[in-house]
């Protein structure tokens, strides 16, 4: 493609490949049905074309009654006052990385099945995230440890009991407690559970010479450190989105990755909509396209290295502005800086514009001297007290993540550790390569590791422990804002897995042992002073969190004197990012998780190096191609570290910058389905450069590997060609500035002129519930925590990446994001835009029409069911659908051959030679009782939940009301959307907010031209850019 060329390129864009119309898009979406049973396509002959087809024929007649053979068994026992078959919900809290968000758990006759945010946590407010979702896979895991493992004599290894541990820890207690704990060490993750700090004072006691390490591969160390360097001590930002016109992202993925993500995208996302004629404005700086770089009005791609220099170019213009140039403690931006005097000095005045109601992010990425910086520059802005406010961390005075891990390593190897108990964690995965802890934890001669898996450090220690998964356990946790939650078990331990509460409680032989009482006897010390403590105790239980528990605002003050100056980088790096599947690792096997297309790049089973399309262009190299990253020995790393893997090239990416994500590459220690997905970039990470490593050398090796995503697959495309592809993505989405919508409200439903339309026959009224959607693309950040929701909802399976490849996932809702803008410019500021797609459950549908044995048909209320049993999967139904949202079961019973249980598992061949594993009986536990769980030979798509309809209408009923209340249904995917951006409701309710909402001047209906009267409605994305471009 010349120069000229590109320049004539869509305007939107799935892919580089859709960009430049390759051979290889085109074959993609042009097949009608991806790869048809591959495995028996042959050379084609007339034998072979009759026994494929007569296949197909005997396979019809079975499709809609081939189910798996189960056995009921009837209750002995049913807890009091429980109806059977009727679910109910608990309160609970999810932790991660030390702060705990509050949900509900939705359990069937004691068996928790599907999570929901908690709406009276502050943090939660009824929404969830993709990690909270999917926890409930992990909960049936198979591959979870099912009993203490210890090491024998010989150095082999034997399942063993607790009482046998037990018979180990007591006397091995004694003796270090006699010697006062020396010797002896604990490393943990990091936890906000009150009972764990008081469980850790205890064993101080017990132990007063042990020391106690804390250890997480992504910490937020940096904005700790910075606190301290502005204010003389550590203080946690909170921050009132809400509140806030201007925002300015200096590589902080607030929408996605921090703690309170949920909570600060729905503030975030309330000031998008612009129904009172004003938005928020977003500028981003980052190195690589994220998920809240997508939502920016102003994205600009920087260099993790060079944001700070940004940073200080962007302050030295406000103090300028506000006359403080003279005092400022900010250094002034040295050399070159990443953006021009004219993009710093616009954006210093939208700040200086808005002073109170403006508000400046550093990512956790960045140098303590970045976020002291952005304190500087908020106080100067009016900031604290509106946009931000500060609480006291707590355990200030701790030791940063990586200098805990250095310490207690060099402790190990030189022999000063004799007792190590690991509480969680797996530190011989994702520990910096060059402080080699595996070959540390060798010498120490007894170690102990509570672990949800035998995973990479469970199979070095002495002794493994089973771990409660949190749904099992009982605990307590501080949200963000120090609000406490219990954390209440939905089930019994399913394997006998304790918590890291029991396992202190036994080593420190305290008089309490449960879980249970070990949170009460902290909770009443933390309410001792005239309180109901049994009533305290019974509404937190109820209601999820204590109220009123958040700790005090506080008020600090600059300290600062002067900002270390920024000592400069080179011209390339290498940004080590958690990712948003699988985090730091821990989720590695998780199925869903694994399966589900990364919000960006799309890529699912895998990791890569990212890259920009000009410097993958300077390298010669295209998605696939495996490179070599060395780090060359430095200072005290005497060994060089080296990785391979391969090249991802994503638009808006800066360039000199390849980003690796963490968690991947791990082997079979990380369970079925975690074995072999991607590569490690912890062998590149150090101690002393744990975010970004800036001398390195890359080289190409020649191979490739197969990288798979999602981008282009189920593309809503033209066979008429590529200007009218073109044309009918511009209208799918539909997209203005706050400027246009202000001088034409309506814009979005002029987009395409309509003709008049008629039908061919008679159309159907629905006079009683018709139901409908409506999305807001201004909302929708792209987070698809829908995704997963859904798929929790509705028992949707896990194919595998082979399977994703010939593009047969199974998610009944995609998220669509294009990019806007030129790949190949410099620099690389492409606009991205998210839609989610699923069945609009058109009223004309076009797939009902071509079903040859109805088994696709409309119900009284205008939803567009599946009749699961009549289906003999023709697929005529997903080739008549326009929107491409049909999904056809390959596979029975949810294992295919190539889901990786399968593949990994001893599973013996079907007939047909296709290996599938079934599932075990505690995976069938995870199943929805109220959806079908679909056999394989039929299609299946997006109900509206109607499951959720279904119990509201026969509450309704049961219980004599005269309406459905709006916002009593739910769908899964609105239930979970941080942002609000999905609603439902009924359309016949005139006061409905979906009915409110199709009548938006935003609102317009895809693909309406056919004449289909889909029920899901978009309204138009807006973005609030400055008047003059910056």
């Amino acid at each position: 493609m010349t120069h000229s060329d590109r320049h004539t390129g869509p305007a939107y864009w799935r892919s580089l490949d859709e960009f430049a119309q390759t051979p290889e898009f085109r074959r993609f979406v042009e097949a009608e049905f991806h790869s048809l049973a591959p495995e028996l396509l042959h050379p084609a002959t007339r034998r072979q074309f009759l026994k494929l087809m007569g296949a197909s024929l005997a396979l019809a007649g079975l499709a809609g009654c081939r189910w798996p053979r189960e056995t009921i068994v009837p209750a002995g026992r049913q807890p009091a006052g429980r109806i059977p078959g009727v679910p109910v919900q608990y309160a609970t809290a999810f932790e991660l990385d030390g702060v705990a968000t509050g949900l509900l758990v939705t359990s069937y006759d004691g068996r928790p099945i599907k999570i929901e945010g908690n709406d009276k946590h502050p943090f939660s407010r009824g929404k969830t995230n993709t990690w909270m979702q999917a926890s409930i896979l992990d909960l049936y895991d198979p591959d979870r440890s099912r009993h203490p493992v210890g090491r024998s004599d010989p150095g082999g290894r034997l399942t063993r009991t607790w009482d046998e541990f037990v018979a180990f820890a007591r006397p091995h207690c004694a003796q270090l407690r006699a010697a006062g704990g020396a010797g002896l060490a604990v490393l943990s993750e990091t936890s906000s559970s009150p009972s764990l700090t008081d469980m850790k004072g205890r064993f101080s006691q017990a132990f007063p010479q042990a020391q106690w390490f804390e250890y997480e591969p992504v910490s937020r160390d940096n904005e700790r450190a910075g606190a301290r360097l502005a204010f003389g001590r550590p203080y946690r930002t909170h921050l009132h989105l809400d509140k806030a016109d201007v925002i300015v992202s200096f590589d902080s993925d607030f929408l996605m990755t921090h703690p309170a993500a949920v909570k600060y995208a729905g503030d975030f996302a309330a000031r998008r909509r612009a129904d009172d004629g004003t938005m928020n404005r977003l500028y981003v700086l980052e190195n690589r396209p994220t998920v809240t770089g997508s939502m920016a009005d102003h994205r600009y791609a920087v260099r993790s290295s060079q944001i700070r220099r940004a940073l200080e170019h962007i302050a030295s213009a406000v103090a300028d502005k506000l006359g403080r140039g003279q005092d400022s403690p900010i250094p002034p931006p040295g050399g070159s800086t990443p953006l021009s005097p004219a993009e710093a000095d616009a954006i210093a005045a939208d700040l200086v514009a808005h002073q109170g109601r403006c508000v400046v992010i550093v990512g956790p990425q960045q140098p303590p001297e970045a976020h002291a910086a952005a304190h500087v520059l908020n106080t100067w802005l009016g900031a604290p007290g509106q946009t931000v406010t500060f609480t006291g961390e707590p355990d200030a005075d701790r030791p940063s993540h990586a200098e805990s891990i250095v310490k207690l390593t060099a402790q190990m190897s030189a022999g000063q550790i004799s007792t190590l108990v690991i509480l969680g964690g797996n530190p011989v995965y994702n520990a910096p390569a060059d402080v080699r802890f595996a070959d540390a934890l060798a010498k120490v001669a007894n170690s102990i590791h509570l672990s949800t898996y035998v995973d990479e450090t469970s199979q070095r220690c002495t002794w493994h422990l089973p771990r409660a998964h949190y749904l099992e356990s009982w605990g307590d946790a501080l949200a963000w804002d120090g609000s406490l939650s219990i954390v209440q078990p939905l089930i019994e331990p399913l394997y006998g897995g304790r918590t890291p509460l029991e396992l202190l409680a036994l080593l420190c032989d305290d008089k309490l042992t449960s879980g249970y009482d070990i949170v009460r006897r902290t909770f009443g010390n933390a309410f001792d002073f005239g309180v109901d403590r049994a009533r305290l105790w019974e509404d937190a239980l109820h209601d999820g969190l204590v109220a009123n528990s958040a700790w005090p605002l506080e008020t600090p003050t600059l300290t600062v004197g002067r900002i270390p100056e920024y000592a400069g980088g080179g011209t390339e790096e290498i940004v080590f990012a958690p990712d948003y599947s699988v985090h730091d690792g821990r989720f590695a096997n998780n199925a869903w998780l694994q399966e589900w297309p990364d919000p960006i790049t799309k890529l699912t089973w895998d990791n890569a190096a990212l890259v920009s399309p000009a410097q993958a262009k300077n390298l010669g190299v295209k998605d696939g191609d495996i490179v070599r990253i060395e780090l060359a020995t430095i200072g005290q790393r005497q060994t060089p570290l080296a990785l391979e893997l391969p090249v991802y090239v994503l638009p808006g990416h800066a360039e000199g910058s390849l980003t690796v994500p963490l968690g991947y590459g791990r082997g079979r220690d990380a369970g079925a389905v975690g074995a072999g997905a991607g590569f490690n970039a912890y062998a590149l990470r150090c101690a002393a450069e744990p975010d970004l490593a800036l001398t390195f050398k890359l080289s190409k090796t020649g191979r490739k590997h197969a990288l798979v995503t999602t981008q282009d697959h189920h593309a809503i495309d033209s066979q008429v060609g590529r200007a009218e592809t073109q044309r009918r993505i511009g209208v799918l989405v539909r997209e203005g500035t706050l400027a246009e919508y202000q001088h034409e409200p309506d814009f979005a439903q002029h987009v395409a002129h309509l003709p008049q339309l008629k039908s061919l026959w008679q159309e159907r009224e629905y006079p009683d519930h018709k139901w409908g959607l409506a999305i807001d693309l201004s909302a929708c950040i792209g987070c698809s925590a829908c995704v997963v929701a859904c798929q929790a909802e509705n028992n949707i399976p896990v194919v595998g990446k082979d399977e994703v490849a010939l593009g047969r996932e199974m998610h009944w809702i995609r998220i669509d994001r294009y990019f806007k803008g030129e790949p190949h410019a410099a620099p690389a500021n492409v606009e991205i835009v998210h839609q989610p797609v699923t069945c609009t459950h058109c009223e004309n549908a076009p797939c009902e029409q071509v079903c040859p044995v109805a088994a696709t048909v409309h119900d009284e209320e205008g939803l567009n069911a599946m009749v699961y049993n009549r289906c003999i999967g023709t697929r005529y139904c997903s080739n008549n659908c326009p929107f491409k949202v049909r999904r056809f079961n390959w596979f029975y019973n949810h294992h295919g051959p190539h889901h990786p249980r399968s593949v990994n598992g001893n599973a013996p061949a079907l007939p047909g030679k296709l290996k599938q594993q079934d599932l075990t009986d505690i995976e069938k536990l995870l199943n929805n009782p109220a959806v079908t769980v679909r056999s394989r030979g039929v299609m299946e798509k997006c109900t509206f939940c109607v499951q959720r309809i279904m119990a509201a209408k026969i509450k309704a009923r049961n219980e004599r009301w005269d309406s459905i209340p709006d916002g009593l249904i739910t769908p899964a995917c609105a239930q979970a959307c941080p942002t609000d951006a999905i609603v439902f409701g009924d359309l016949n309710d005139p006061n409905s907010r979906v009915r409110k909402l199709h009548a938006h001047n935003r609102a317009y209906e895809m693909l309406a031209e056919l004449n289909i009267k889909a029920r899901t409605r978009y309204l138009a994305k807006l973005r609030n850019p400055a008047e003059t471009k910056t």
